[in-house]
């Protein structure tokens, strides 16, 4: 019996033996723990820099570290490339696509202790393509450019390169898609590129930005841009008999006008519409301050019949959308017809 006791008490005393052991190495790792006040940080800025690219970096230490006294040494995959007392930042160009760069800082304090810090990344690049879903006419060159009301359409096209030199697809790519620094979670997540969205409201600049990154978090990168929406363009032109729209030749300030009867088109550049004949735009003509009467097949156009007179025809145009509220244009064009010596008015509008 005596050799059970003595058996029974052997339990306790093992599992207190443990106990005093895990808190020792418990103590330990919180003693063995970084100082806050040796620690050095590396900044880099950009964050994610593009291939080709120059990066600032800055290294800064903690409240025991007197950089502007230390020698710091910088390397860039083991070769050492700035070295000097107080040298806390530098400029690096970065290489190319698929090139991995170590860079390791080493600050040693003048009483001869030293600390280092490493980093290291692989160069990606993004370009952010912007389109907007508003009006412009055939043959346009220039970009669709949003006003409120539109659509935005954003695309990132990445360019992800491993050390192996194997490019990876933008369907492996994680996308998170920022407005104003608000994640747009239902337009983010894996393969998602490209995003639409509504465009900037009056009188607003919106920052929009886009991070990518591999499933394992080796290569990433991010890009930004600054947008505002614009207000749409009302233009007007000459649509000939034999020529068609000419739209090389924008009607401005006093227009000659050799003919005696002209027909003129609008349109309503950067506009939320599908075709100027859109059935929500309203459309108010007036010619010398007359209404003139409006087509109901062709809004965008009117005819102005000069017959047997000459002069200035000023014509004046509002244009307002049914349910978007932000489009209210007015524009107003003089046209000089000169078709006889007379100078007998009034001109006539008709369709």
């Amino acid at each position: 019996m005596a050799l059970v006791k003595r058996a029974g008490m052997l339990v306790p005393t093992i599992l207190l033996f443990l106990l005093i052991f895990f808190t020792f190495a418990q103590a330990q790792a919180i003693f063995t723990a970084p100082d806050p006040g040796t620690h050095i940080q590396i900044i880099m800025s950009p964050q994610y820099p593009s291939a080709g690219e120059t990066a600032h970096l800055v290294v800064r230490g903690g409240s025991l570290i007197n950089i502007s006294d230390s020698t710091i040494i910088w390397s860039l995959n083991g070769t050492v490339i700035s070295k000097g007392v107080g040298r806390s930042s530098i400029d690096m160009k970065i290489g190319p696509l698929g090139q991995a760069h170590n860079i390791t800082v080493i600050i040693q304090s003048p009483d001869g202790s030293s600390t280092s810090e490493s980093l290291s990344f692989v160069p990606t690049h993004i370009d952010l393509l912007i389109d907007s879903d508003s009006y412009t006419p055939p043959f346009y060159r220039g970009r669709a450019l949003p006003s409120p009301g539109t659509q935005l359409h954003l695309q990132a096209l990445t360019y992800f390169k491993r050390t192996n030199g194997t490019h990876i697809p933008s369907s492996s790519i994680i996308y998170t898609w920022r407005r104003n620094n608000q994640v747009l979670g239902t337009v983010s997540g894996k393969g998602r590129s490209t995003v639409t969205i509504p465009a900037p409201v009056p009188y607003s600049t919106d920052t929009l930005s886009v991070d990518a990154t591999t499933a394992d978090g080796s290569l990433r990168g991010s890009a930004t841009i600054r947008l505002s929406s614009v207000d749409p363009v009302l233009a007007l032109y000459q649509d000939h008999p034999l020529f068609g729209v000419m739209y090389h030749q924008l009607m401005g300030g006093d227009t000659m006008i050799p003919d005696s009867e002209a027909t003129f088109v609008a349109v309503p550049y950067f506009s939320g519409i599908s075709s100027p004949t859109d059935p929500q735009l309203r459309y108010t003509w007036t010619v010398n301050s007359v209404a003139a009467p409006t087509n109901a097949t062709r809004p965008d156009k009117i005819v102005i019949n000069a017959d047997k007179s000459d002069g200035k025809a000023v014509i004046e145009l509002s244009l307002t959308h049914a349910t978007n509220f932000f489009m209210n244009l007015k524009q107003t064009w003089d046209a000089v017809f000169r078709t006889t010596t007379s100078f007998d008015n009034p001109f006539s509008a008709g369709l």
